[in-house]
């Protein structure tokens, strides 16, 4: 995406890249989360046993990506913390 975030390596560990980051982990996560609440949309156009269906295939599609975040996360605020910027838990 232009002017996206490349969250697949980072290419600078300055403090704003890494709050940078921080903020597009958080947004990161927050979207996925959101990304699992339609499934059950597909029970108004589809047969009931659907909906369980979708629930598990959302699950299984965002839930690798919330792990990542989650996990990623509290490693780059303790960097930003060990360079002294005294950076609040964004877990």
């Amino acid at each position: 995406m232009k002017g996206g975030f490349e969250k697949k390596k980072l290419v600078s560990f300055s403090k704003d890249n890494l709050d940078k980051y921080l903020r597009e982990s958080c947004r990161a996560e927050m979207i996925h989360w959101l990304a699992i609440l339609p499934f059950w949309v597909f029970g108004f156009f589809t047969p009931p046993r659907v909906i369980s269906d979708m629930l598990i295939y959302a699950l299984a599609i965002n839930l690798p990506c919330i792990i990542a975040q989650r996990y990623n996360r509290p490693r780059i605020v303790r960097i930003v913390q060990r360079r002294g910027g005294k950076k609040e838990r964004m877990v």
